[in-house]
C-alpha cells in the first residue's frame, strides 16, 4: 500500500567538497537519488539544477551585486502561471528563501503542465496565486500580512508552518516525518539564536528551502570529524541535512548544510555555506521547528473541498487530520485491491462484474467510514 511512511527515499545528490580542514572518507561518491513514487520530486531536482546554475552564473558576472535580498525580493525572472504573472515585489534577479522555493514550485509546475498538460486546470491561477481568500502562494510564501490574519482567525497561528500546510490544505501534498525526506521535498525551518541576555531561544530566524540529502557526523581512527552526505537517514550519526535555496551567507541561489543545534562537532567547518543551529523536531508534531512538504503527481491531487479544509484549519482542526484524509484518498488511489476496477464489460462475464461490484462496495464504504472518523466536523465533498 502506498504511504508516506513507505516512501523512504534511497539516495541524495552529492554536494561539493567539504570545507578545507575537515576529514573525508575518500569513499566514491553516494548514488544518484531514487525519488518517492508518485511524486513531483524528480521535476523539483530539475528545477533546483536549473536554478542552481542561474545562481552561479549571476554571481560570476557582477560579483558585487546583491542577489539576496529581504523583504522585497522578486524571482529570477518574471514568472507566469496558467497564462498570468506571478509578481512578487521589484528586485529582479535578486531572491529570498521563499521566493526562490514559490519559484522553484511555480517553474515545477509548469514543466509538469508541459509534459503531461492537466496541471493548470487542476490547479487554477486564482488557487495558486489570485487575491481572493488563501491562495497557496500565501500559504508558502509567510508574508507578514498573510500571517498577521491567519492570527486573527486563529489563536493557533504558529502552527501554520509553510508549504506542508498549503500542500496538505489544496489536496496536493503531503506532510513528511524527517527521516523519510527526500530530494525535491520543500522544507520550512527555524533557528536557535541568542537571546539578549545572552540564552539561546529556539523558534527563531526561519528559512525555506528544498531538501537534497542528510548529513552524518562521525569520527576517523585519528578522531577528527568527518561530515559526509548520506543518502538515507541514520538516527545514530545524523546531525543535520543538505538544502538549496537563496541564501544571505551565499548571495543568493546555492546549496548548505543545515547542522541541528548541539550536533556539528566543534572542529568540523566555521565557516558558511554552513547553516548552524537550526532547531531538529522534538516530535512529530512540533512542525514549526521542521516541516517537511511533498507534493504529489496531479493523479493524485484531493482538489475536492479546500475551501472547506483551510476553514476547519483556520478553526483549529488539526492539520493531520486534514493531511490523514488526503493520505487516505493517495492509498485508496494506489491500493492494489483497486487495480483495474474500470474495464471494458466485454473483457468480464457477469459473474465477474458482479463479484467486482460488491468488493468495490465495501471497500468503498470502508473508506468513507475511516475518513468518517477522522474528519467528522465537514463533509467529504463541496
Amino acid at each position: 500500500m502506498f504511504t508516506r511512511r513507505t516512501m523512504i527515499q534511497t539516495g541524495a545528490v552529492s554536494l561539493a567538497a567539504i570545507a578545507t580542514g575537515c576529514a573525508t572518507t575518500g569513499a566514491p561518491p553516494p548514488p544518484g537519488p531514487s525519488y518517492p513514487p508518485h511524486s513531483l520530486n524528480r521535476d523539483v531536482m530539475d528545477v533546483v539544477a536549473e536554478m542552481r546554475v542561474i545562481g552561479q552564473n549571476l554571481r560570476a558576472a557582477d560579483p558585487a551585486a546583491r542577489y539576496y535580498r529581504l523583504p522585497d525580493a522578486a524571482f529570477t525572472e518574471p514568472l507566469a502561471y496558467a497564462g498570468q504573472s506571478v509578481s512578487a515585489g521589484n528586485y529582479y534577479p535578486a531572491t529570498n528563501c521563499s521566493t526562490a522555493c514559490f519559484e522553484a514550485f511555480v517553474r515545477t509546475l509548469n514543466r509538469v503542465e508541459a509534459r503531461q498538460g492537466g496541471v493548470h486546470d487542476k490547479l487554477t491561477y486564482d488557487d495558486l496565486a489570485g487575491r481572493r481568500g488563501y491562495p497557496l502562494r500565501s500559504w508558502m510564501m509567510r508574508t507578514k500580512s498573510f500571517d498577521r490574519a491567519i492570527g486573527a482567525a486563529s489563536p493557533k497561528f504558529r502552527s501554520m508552518v509553510g508549504p506542508a500546510d498549503g500542500f496538505v490544505l489544496y489536496g496536493i501534498g503531503d506532510i513528511i516525518d524527517f527521516p523519510n525526506a527526500a530530494p525535491g521535498d520543500f522544507v520550512q525551518f527555524h533557528r536557535w539564536t541568542q537571546g539578549s541576555g545572552g540564552e539561546m531561544q529556539k523558534y527563531n530566524q526561519g528559512h525555506a528551502v528544498i531538501f537534497t540529502g542528510f548529513l552524518n557526523a562521525t569520527r576517523n581512527d585519528a578522531g577528527a570529524a568527518v561530515i559526509t552526505p548520506s543518502p538515507s537517514y541514520n538516527a545514530a550519526t545524523n546531525c543535520g541535512f543538505t538544502y538549496f535555496s537563496s541564501n544571505g551567507p551565499t548571495n543568493g541561489l546555492a546549496d548548505r548544510y543545515a547542522f541541528f543545534y548541539n550536533k556539528k562537532p566543534a572542529d568540523a567547518m566555521s565557516a558558511d555555506p554552513w547553516d548552524r543551529n537550526v532547531q531538529e523536531p522534538t516530535s512529530k508534531d512540533d512542525l514549526y521547528a521542521l516541516s517537511i512538504a511533498r507534493v504529489y503527481e496531479p493523479g493524485l491531487w484531493r482538489r475536492e473541498s479546500t475551501s472547506l479544509r483551510i476553514d476547519a484549519y483556520v478553526s483549529g482542526q488539526s492539520i493531520f487530520a486534514l493531511e490523514t484524509e488526503n493520505r487516505l484518498y493517495a492509498d485508496r488511489s494506489y491500493d492494489p485491491r483497486f487495480e483495474n476496477t474500470v474495464m471494458a464489460a466485454s473483457e468480464m462475464n457477469e459473474v465477474t462484474l458482479a463479484a467486482r461490484a460488491a468488493r468495490d462496495a465495501v471497500l468503498e464504504e470502508e473508506f468513507q467510514a475511516e475518513v468518517a472518523s477522522i474528519t467528522p466536523m465537514y463533509n467529504m465533498e463541496e
